[in-house]
């Protein structure tokens, strides 16, 4: 999450949804940012990066009154990206590269030496039903868990995010941002000098018709925005 206090937006960083690209261009602009969570010595940066709006309002509304009072929730610019699931999803894969016991990078147990990865189908089918994706669909990542509200402003596409989030930004908060704006990948760096893999053949081929209709069933709110 990335936070100015002076031009009063809250950006949402929702992962593999064009989020390095949008952190990396809101960082002059920032006030605080990408906090651990777990370090509760000043509860205003305790700023997780992928934060969910709910976890956002939550930890706002934890502050004291002077915060609160000083900084008001409903007078900022709250917006967040999303992404076609199904090449989000090819996106993560080879980004946390689950080795054959569907293990990631971000594990301990981790196997970076058995130089095979598990089968795209068979990773995501294990890791929907125990409930270990990781990518926030659009109705958790976006709205209250009890009231169904949406908790953010706009949600732009990261398919179009060139031709639509600068204008309104701009609108917004009056900040010029330049166009097109530059593919960061998750280690700060361009595509070419990125450590990260792309996945540059066509998305869908990875597919099976069971992994689709999974797909469809968790991120369905995600293919209708």
């Amino acid at each position: 999450m990335k936070i100015s206090f002076k031009h009063k937006f809250i950006f949402l960083s929702n992962p593999k949804c064009a989020s390095s690209t949008m952190r990396g261009v809101l960082d002059p602009y920032v006030d605080y940012s990408s906090f651990d969570l777990s370090d509760r010595s000043d509860k205003y940066k305790a700023l997780k990066m992928h934060m969910t709006a709910h976890e956002a309002r939550l930890t706002w509304d934890d502050a004291d009154e002077e915060f609160k009072e000083k900084y008001n929730w409903d007078e900022y610019y709250k917006f967040t990206t999303v992404r076609n699931p199904f090449k989000r999803l090819v996106s993560w894969y080879f980004m946390v590269l689950p080795d054959k016991n569907f293990k990631t990078i971000f594990e301990k147990d981790y196997n970076r030496d058995s130089g095979q990865l598990s089968n795209f189908n068979d990773w995501l089918k294990y890791s929907i039903e125990n409930n270990k994706i990781g990518l926030s669909n659009y109705r958790h990542m976006c709205c209250d868990p009890d009231t169904k509200e949406c908790l953010v402003d706009d949600v732009f596409k990261a398919e179009e995010i060139n031709d639509v989030f600068p204008v309104k930004f701009e609108e917004k908060t009056g900040i010029k941002i330049d166009t097109p704006l530059p593919r960061i990948m998750p280690d700060r760096n361009t595509e070419n000098n990125s450590a990260y893999m792309r996945y540059k053949g066509n998305y869908y081929d990875l597919y099976n018709d069971e992994s689709i209709e999974l797909v469809r069933a968790i991120y369905s709110a995600d293919l209708e925005e």
